[in-house]
């Protein structure tokens, strides 16, 4: 593993923890507690843990990073688009299986708005 790649992962990180907090923290944090009201309490941690957050979204980041370099995308626009796929199959695939396997913890809407947040992010 190169320092370009390393690099890409902490810059990554950093946006997609400033990006989660904006986006979800901020702009949808009614919304998700609407689609959220009927998980039982104690479910989320209220903080979360941020080091442990950080720390997801470090390996996240350079999981992409990793894969991207593996694969020769080296333009912006192809590693953008690369990116948005393998991040949209990874998160569909992950709030599937919390789908399948959790009783009522998510709303169909919450799931899509899941998937379309984080593919972007």
């Amino acid at each position: 593993m190169n320092t370009k790649v390393l690099l890409g992962a902490v810059a990554a990180t950093v946006l997609l923890f400033l990006g989660g907090w904006v986006v979800f923290g901020m702009l949808l944090m009614d919304m998700m507690a609407g689609e959220m009201s009927h998980a039982y309490d104690g479910l989320m941690k209220n903080p979360p843990d941020l080091p442990i957050l950080a720390a997801w979204q470090f390996c996240w980041s350079l999981m992409l990073a990793f894969v991207l370099d593996k694969m020769g995308k080296r333009s912006f626009m192809d590693g953008l688009m690369t990116g948005a796929i393998l991040s949209f199959l990874i998160v569909l695939g992950y709030d599937l299986s919390f789908e399948a396997f959790f009783v009522d913890m998510y709303t169909t809407k919450l799931l899509v708005v899941d998937i379309v947040v984080n593919t972007i992010l």
